[in-house]
């Protein structure tokens, strides 16, 4: 599955200044670099795992987002 640089892969700045790219379809890591311009090669060769986009269909609708209570540290 091809996907579209801008529209398929959201990209998330890690504390370290790197930065992950996910995929919007399968939720995969799909590459971490140090600048947007150097994920695009692999956002460009990234395949969703046919079983993942299967399992997601599956549960959609019963798959509940958990956020993390923040640290009162």
């Amino acid at each position: 599955m091809a996907h579209a640089y801008t529209l398929q892969f959201t990209h998330r700045l890690n504390d370290d200044g790197t930065i992950d790219s996910i995929c919007r379809d399968c939720f995969t890591t799909v590459a971490t670099a140090k600048s947007g311009p150097a994920l695009e090669d692999e956002e460009r060769r990234h395949s969703c795992d046919a079983y993942l986009l299967e399992r997601y269909k599956k549960n959609h609708g019963t798959l509940k987002i958990l956020h993390a209570e923040p640290s009162s540290t």
